[in-house]
């Protein structure tokens, strides 16, 4: 593999990802998607929702991972951890702050 894009260490099931920041391609791409993710906590996702979620977590965690899948990621992800996942996307693509280090 090559040299990973940098990023913050995301444990999901028994994989351990290094997340990178979305590019400006992406940002661009999922902008309309992206505004009503920072309000998921304390509603249930639509499934038109949940596919937009899915969407950016790929395209996110793909730049480092191009061979891991949508389907992978659904396996992986729940209710206990989709809002870590966006955080850690938001503050690597300088939407939202995070910590450096480990989420």
């Amino acid at each position: 593999m090559s040299e990973l894009f940098e990023g913050v260490k995301l444990t999901l099931g028994r994989q351990t990802y290094i997340v990178p920041a979305l590019t400006l391609k992406q940002l661009r791409q999922f902008g309309p998607q992206l505004a009503p993710m920072r309000n998921l906590d304390g509603h249930n996702p639509t499934e038109a929702e949940i596919d937009g979620v899915f969407e950016i977590i790929h395209a996110a965690i793909s730049r480092n991972y191009p061979d891991v899948t949508v389907a992978q990621l659904q396996d992986v992800i729940d209710m206990n951890n989709l809002l870590v996942v966006m955080q850690v996307i938001w503050g690597q693509s300088g939407l939202e702050r995070v910590k450096p280090g480990e989420a």
